[in-house]
């Protein structure tokens, strides 16, 4: 996707949550599903006898749990930015970035505040 696309799909994500549109947006919906298809679609990695060196950084190692395409900026910025439509496999998406990379749960921690 490009930049411009991105931040096009950002924006009209954002303008959903400032406007408090509701859970069940038929296109949020369907943006869900494609993200969490495109989850899906990496192995889950198996890190049961995997040894990592010491001399490693521990951030570094955090980061091989996942696919480096699922902690991209974009990617985690858009499953945070699906709002009241995050259902709990979204949620648990969010989590296993939480705990296997939190470092880069950023995007989805620096979204703007709500207006009130």
């Amino acid at each position: 996707m490009s930049k411009e696309s991105f931040e096009l799909l950002a924006d009209w994500l954002q303008a959903l949550s400032l406007s408090d549109e509701p859970a069940g947006n038929e296109l949020r919906i369907r943006l869900r599903s494609r993200l969490l298809a495109y989850w899906a679609s990496f192995p889950t990695p198996d890190t049961s006898g995997d040894r990592v060196p010491l001399r490693i950084s521990q951030q570094r190692r955090r980061r091989r749990e996942l696919d480096y395409q699922l902690t991209k900026e974009e990617f985690v910025e858009t499953l945070a930015l699906l709002g009241p439509d995050i259902d709990e496999t979204t949620e648990s998406c969010l989590r296993a970035i939480a705990d296997k990379a939190p470092a880069f749960l950023a995007p989805a921690a620096s979204l703007p505040p709500r207006s009130c």
